[in-house]
């Protein structure tokens, strides 16, 4: 470019290949940057469900354990997947997984009332019940020994399960 006086100015600025290297470099590591991001999205929420499922197993067995430890006496029409006893006031109380839309939940129902049907925990899937020294039968009424063990899973099923297990005496067992 010639100026008013003749003399040439330089022209200075980027060349195109200087231009392409540069968005090639930040091209690369946006990419690196937004995959490091999405890993620990990830991991994020990996941890907020398995936290949430063990949150629920702790509920459900904390609330189940406390109740049958002060349980008077197992009922006969207790199965391996669902726990009947008796409470301290005499009324009959039950502990079932109950499968619906919204997902699996750990029920408890007074069973002398109807409609007394509520939910302790959810997003578990197993409740299996055995019994000590008497298995199911006739004299399971005769066990005051109950080892529960709660099964979890995440409602998307994204997670291995979860199981969580204690053994309960009963206190007030006649």
């Amino acid at each position: 470019m010639k100026l008013a006086f003749g003399h040439i100015r330089r022209q200075e600025g980027f060349s195109l290949v200087e231009i392409a290297l540069a968005v090639l470099l930040v091209t690369v590591l946006l990419t690196a940057v937004l995959a490091l991001y999405g890993r620990g999205v990830n991991a994020w929420n990996y941890g907020e469900k398995r936290a949430e499922v063990n949150d629920s197993l702790r509920i459900g067995m904390d609330r189940l354990g406390r109740e049958l430890r002060e349980a008077t006496a197992l009922s006969p029409a207790t199965t391996a997947s669902e726990l009947r006893f008796y409470g301290r006031d005499g009324m009959q109380i039950r502990y079932f997984i109950y499968n619906s839309a919204d997902g699996n939940q750990l029920n408890r129902e007074k069973v002398d009332e109807a409609g007394t049907n509520k939910p302790v925990a959810s997003n578990l899937t197993g409740l299996s019940l055995t019994y000590s020294p008497y298995g199911p039968g006739p004299d399971i009424t005769k066990s005051d020994l109950v080892t529960v063990t709660l099964t979890g899973r995440d409602k998307d099923e994204k997670l291995d399960p979860v199981a969580m297990t204690t053994t309960v005496r009963l206190r007030a067992y006649n």
